[in-house]
C-alpha cells in the first residue's frame, strides 16, 4: 500500500500485515512526520464464530478471542474434554491464527479439505468450517464451533 505524507508529499510504501493496529502510525521516510494509517474496509479481515447462541465477530477492532471451559473466555464451551483456556484465535496481519493450548487438542475441519488435529500448535484458518475443542466433531454437528471468513 502507498501512503502519501501530507507534510512533504513523499510516497511511503507500506507492506500490508506489517501494521499491528488499525489505525496504525508510521513515520515519513523523508520528513519524519507521523502519518496515521486507516486500513481500507476491503483490507480488514473478518471472522465469525458461532457456538449455539454465542456469536463472536473478529476483526481489527477485536484481534483476539479465547475459547475454553471457564467464564473468563470469550467463547465458553462447557464440556469435560475442554481445557479451562483451550485455544486462542489471533488476527495477525489479516490472517486468523488458531493456537491450541490444551492437553486434548483442537480439531479443525475446513470445508472442502481434510480434517486437522492440533496439539500445542498453530493453524491459519481460511474459508469456513468447524472447530472441535478436545474432540473431533462432525461437520454438521451443533457441538462444533463454526467459523466463517468472508471473502
Amino acid at each position: 500500500m502507498i501512503v502519501f505524507c501530507e507534510e512533504c508529499g513523499a510516497k511511503n510504501n507500506i507492506e500490508l500485515g506489517k501494521t499491528e493496529k488499525t489505525p496504525g502510525y508510521i513515520r515519513c521516510h523523508v520528513c519524519n512526520e507521523i502519518i496515521e494509517i486507516a486500513m481500507p474496509e476491503a483490507f480488514q479481515a473478518r471472522l465469525e464464530l458461532r457456538f449455539y447462541d454465542q456469536v463472536i465477530e473478529m476483526d481489527n477492532g477485536r484481534p483476539v478471542v479465547t475459547m475454553g471451559r471457564t467464564d473468563q473466555n470469550d467463547l465458553v464451551v462447557d464440556n469435560k474434554h475442554v481445557s479451562r483456556t483451550h485455544a486462542v484465535i489471533v488476527n495477525r496481519g489479516n490472517e486468523f491464527v488458531l493456537t491450541d493450548l490444551s492437553m486434548n487438542g483442537t480439531f479443525i475441519h475446513v470445508n472442502g479439505k481434510k480434517s486437522i488435529a492440533l496439539i500445542k500448535d498453530d493453524f491459519v484458518l481460511s474459508g469456513n468450517g468447524i472447530i472441535g475443542l478436545g474432540r473431533k466433531v462432525a461437520p454438521d454437528s451443533p457441538d462444533g464451533i463454526s467459523f466463517t471468513i468472508p471473502e
